[in-house]
């Protein structure tokens, strides 16, 4: 049988850790705990708001900066585009809202938007290298100066060019400009073809979007392009490649991309040493200050000048202004 004196000494035990739970819990001791907790609450309490106050604060400077940008932006940069006639073209899932955003900052500065397109995933699908070579293979006739045997993204770029300038891209060989081998049903007008390239692009689902008028220059608004680093600068190389072809025809082109990513566009055309010297381009382009800048760019681009903006190394923050001579 268990020794009475067993119980009387569990039982004294567990009265002995009552008495000890009720002194921490209502003595000195809990004021202590519980006054310490209540201090470090009221100094994260004070921090946070302090941080929610930052922040706000900072929001604010920043829809100053961007109401004064807004409100600026025809007195910095208007008359800078006058006569100008361009053509934005999204590339990389640009977001819409981006595209718009652009466009309001070149009509104020006196361009016209003539062309608004978008180009799909059809011109870097590696798994539609086929299609494109076939799609080059069957419109190659349609494409003025270039050799049939070029590299299929090549001649589709020069295909590209052509259906947005289809003034620029005139048959030096053919005695009337406006003439371009009338043997092809339907295409004896540079206008003519360009609405025969926009259609067998738009039918290949390769472009969307309106082109109104023949542009002399071109504005690519990229998005930020896939998550994959390899993957991002082979599809950005084919764009970087695909705006030296269309500065080739005497455009004056910029491409402009959001905040800086490995690989990304503008720094596919910093890297090519023939694209560089031609196509001007700007990172963190897509924020209020940075379509300032791609107005800016664009009007030297038409003063014949290039340049790469943007904040970071190899490049300037800001172009200068140049007001562009009427094409």
């Amino acid at each position: 049988m268990t020794d009475f004196r067993f119980h009387v000494v569990s039982i004294t035990a567990i009265f002995l850790a009552l008495a000890v739970g009720v002194v921490l819990g209502s003595g000195p001791m809990r004021t202590a705990f519980v006054g310490e907790l209540a201090q470090e609450v009221d100094i994260l309490e004070e921090q946070l708001a302090q941080a929610q106050a930052d922040i706000e604060f900072e929001r604010a400077q920043a829809a100053i900066g961007e109401q004064f940008v807004d409100e600026a932006s025809s007195a910095l940069t208007g008359g800078t585009l006058d006569g100008a006639t361009v053509a934005i073209v999204a590339i990389l899932d640009a977001d819409p809202a981006d595209v718009e955003a652009q466009r309001v900052r070149l009509v104020q500065a006196g361009a016209t938007v003539a062309a608004t397109v978008v180009l799909s995933e059809g011109w870097t699908d590696p798994d539609q290298g086929a299609f494109r070579a076939a799609l080059a293979s069957q419109i190659a006739a349609n494409v003025v100066d270039v050799d049939g045997a070029s590299a299929p993204d090549r001649l589709l770029a020069h295909a590209l060019a052509q259906a947005l300038m289809p003034d620029l891209a005139l048959d030096s060989e053919v005695e009337d400009p406006s003439v371009l081998d009338p043997g092809l049903p339907g295409t004896e007008t540079a206008t003519d073809r360009s609405a025969v390239l926009v259609d067998l692009l738009r039918q290949a689902d390769l472009l969307a979007g309106t082109v109104t008028s023949s542009v002399d220059g071109v504005v690519f608004v990229s998005g930020p392009g896939p998550s994959d680093d390899d993957r991002r600068a082979r599809f950005a190389d084919v764009f970087a490649q695909m705006s030296g072809v269309i500065e080739e025809y005497g455009a004056a082109v910029v491409v402009a991309s959001g905040p800086e990513n490995a690989g990304d566009v503008p720094e596919a055309i910093r890297n090519s040493a023939n694209v560089s010297a031609r196509v001007s381009s700007v990172s963190f382009g897509l924020s209020t200050y940075g379509r300032f800048s791609v107005v800016l760019a664009l009007a030297e681009q038409y003063a014949g000048g290039y340049g790469h903006y943007g904040p970071g190394e190899r490049r300037d923050f800001v172009p200068e202004r140049v007001v562009t001579q009427e094409p």
